[in-house]
């Protein structure tokens, strides 16, 4: 439950894009006075506490609100850890790493790459994985490149010798 003394309806606000009603308590204190100076002096004063309540009579919003708040948050831990992820795994590939003695340390702990793991893997594991990391694509690509490059050099050498005239033979 809201408390709010400006009349407005209560708006939790969970992030981007995210604001949730709740039932609210509106609580608008008044006072109204009025001073008169003519031949007598008249004073009057007026005061009072409105009070409302608001509540949704259908809690499928709450729970939906709660929900999508939970989902971010998930998400955003998600995203979180992905980054870290994919940022251990780059100062892996460039040779670096955080000193083991130092606080940071723990923060690349868990990533490895899939050959360190296949190279420790047990044999009866039946997980089996393919060394997708950026180091690994670079030398299948400079392989697929150099085998590219001798089917290209064969090729150009058949078609040299198609070309070549032929000595003609006599009979």
């Amino acid at each position: 439950m809201q408390f709010n003394n400006n009349g407005a309806p209560s708006r939790q606000h969970m992030g981007k894009g995210v604001s949730c009603n709740g039932p609210t308590l509106n609580v608008t204190p008044f006072y109204l006075g009025s001073e008169t100076h003519t031949d007598s002096y008249t004073r009057s004063g007026n005061f009072g506490i409105p009070t409302g309540i608001a509540a949704r009579q259908d809690g499928t919003i709450s729970e939906k609100s709660k929900e999508l708040t939970r989902t971010r948050i998930y998400k955003e831990k998600l995203d979180s850890l992905l980054v870290r992820a994919k940022e251990c795994a780059a100062l892996y590939d460039l040779g670096y790493m955080f000193d083991p003695k130092s606080e940071l340390s723990s923060l690349c702990s868990g990533v490895v790459s899939i050959a360190a793991y296949q190279k420790f893997q047990a044999q009866d594991d039946p997980v089996a994985l393919q060394d997708a990391s950026y180091q690994s694509s670079k030398q299948a690509l400079e392989a697929e490149r150099a085998a590219l490059k001798a089917l290209m050099q064969q090729v150009s050498q058949q078609l040299q010798q198609q070309t070549k005239p032929q000595p003609s033979q006599s009979q």
